[in-house]
């Protein structure tokens, strides 16, 4: 009983993080709502965010102890020094981009305020969401601690933490407007941009483009 309520909890609480995440980012589109002071009400999701987070991740660590079948307690059979620098591989650099993104973000990382202005300065001049490579610090905590389930739970970070950067993009949108829009023109989502890609990407957008104009005149 207490391994299935465990993991509905850590479904619940991640359920719950998100969702009032995509709340605390969408200030703007409360104001077009006439929504009383919209950035204060962001605030308040955005600390609710943060605690149902924290819940979820003591709830993702009980699942160590507490898997929802003895089949997922197995672990690996890889060696841990493997595991070890696997994890290592995930964690370093999703830590190090989180917090380098919290500290080059400043309040609005957590307090968000109609009197702060756009960050593209620091690593933000290179991407735009250097924040959402937390997630991979869950996969990397599942593998830390040799647990198959934890490993696929934590994974489920991943997505999510695509969905919270999506809705935060379109509150961006219409709060800061067309600088915003520039800026998300030549900075990539969550790697930089390069001239590369962006060749292969303008070449197959004209070729897909060619194709259509093709059957039009048939």
């Amino acid at each position: 009983m207490w391994r299935t309520l465990n993991f509905l909890a850590y479904l619940i609480a991640c359920a719950a993080a998100v969702t009032l995440y995509v709340k605390s980012v969408s200030p703007a589109q409360m104001g077009f709502e006439k929504v009383k002071d919209p950035y204060a009400v962001c605030r308040q999701y955005r600390i609710r965010s943060i605690a149902a987070k924290l819940l979820a991740f003591l709830f993702f660590i009980f699942t160590r102890y507490l898997p929802l079948a003895s089949v997922f307690a197995v672990p690996f059979r890889w060696p841990q020094w493997l595991l070890f620098s696997l994890a290592m591989l995930l964690g370093i650099p999703g830590l190090a981009l989180m917090v380098i993104g919290l500290q080059d973000l400043g309040s609005e990382s957590y307090t968000p305020d109609k009197l702060n202005k756009l960050v593209t300065t620091g690593i933000y001049r290179t991407f735009r969401h250097p924040q959402s490579y937390e997630a991979l610090l869950w996969p990397a905590i599942g593998l830390g601690l040799n647990s198959q389930i934890m490993l696929a739970l934590g994974a489920l970070w991943i997505p999510l933490g695509v969905i919270m950067v999506a809705a935060e993009e379109t509150d961006l949108v219409i709060r800061f407007g067309e600088p915003y829009i520039k800026y998300r023109a030549k900075t990539g989502m969550f790697l930089p941009k390069s001239k590369h890609m962006e060749k292969y990407y303008q070449d197959l957008k004209d070729t897909i483009s060619a194709l259509f104009r093709s059957n039009r005149d048939e």
